[in-house]
């Protein structure tokens, strides 16, 4: 009898070591997490006082073009090829235009159009709003655990919100998260969209340049020539 019972506590001996040790293990692990920095590629926050206007509350659909031009130019003197060309996307109207001057001597018909086009630039994080008192305790309870770059919301809807920074990756969203989770804090991060305009020039060829039309690389930037179909000339699509 008392040869099992000395099994019965080595094993149970055993059992409560091994539980001790992973306890202990588990703590560290913790500890060395909560207090390492991010990594030095981590792209740097901006706070929400650089910003002219707040990035909306609450995370809504990714939002397409919007078609905001369409001009038309058909010169019935010359004679068409059966080639068609669509140029662009030129980032603003001055490239535009530079090309479209170019390219009008060339041309039975000439076409421009331009989208508005809306894009997830950052992805915000913050805490969401309380009272005064408790946002004023979060941030110290954050500046204890030692996050200084926050900063309290003193208008509009989210007053008493506390700004995490703007990240642009999702990557960078992740261990943003990632370290306030293990600060004990559950951020809320939504995204914010900035708008800008795209431009394309469409263009049916005279018929003297049908075969062989050579653009200059400076007028390009970064727009590219895409051959499109003569009857949809016009038509907004490429």
């Amino acid at each position: 009898m008392s040869k099992w019972l000395a099994v019965i506590l080595l094993v149970a001996n055993a059992v409560l070591f091994g539980w001790l040790y992973q306890r202990d293990v588990t703590a560290r692990a913790r500890e060395v997490v909560a207090h390492a920095p991010l990594p030095a590629s981590t792209p740097g926050l901006t706070l929400i006082a650089e910003l002219d206007e707040l990035p909306p509350a609450k995370a809504g659909s990714e939002p397409g073009g919007v078609r905001s031009e369409d001009t038309s130019e058909v010169l019935d003197h010359v004679d068409a090829a059966d080639r068609c060309i669509s140029v662009g996307p030129f980032v603003d109207t001055a490239a535009r235009d530079r090309f479209r001057d170019w390219i009008r001597d060339y041309v039975a018909q000439l076409h421009s159009r331009a989208e508005s086009v809306r894009e997830r630039r950052f992805f915000w994080v913050y805490l969401e709003p309380t009272s005064e008192a408790r946002a004023q305790q979060s941030l110290d309870d954050l500046r204890d655990r030692g996050v200084t770059d926050t900063m309290l919301i003193r208008r509009g809807d989210l007053k008493n919100a506390i700004s995490l920074g703007l990240f642009r990756s999702q990557d960078s969203v992740n261990r943003r998260l990632a370290e306030m989770s293990e600060k004990g804090f559950k951020p809320v991060v939504v995204p914010r969209f900035e708008t800008s305009e795209r431009h394309w020039v469409e263009a049916q060829l005279a018929a003297e340049y049908g075969d062989s039309l050579d653009i200059p690389e400076s007028l390009l930037e970064d727009a590219t020539v895409e051959p499109v179909d003569c009857t949809g000339l016009g038509q907004g699509g490429t």
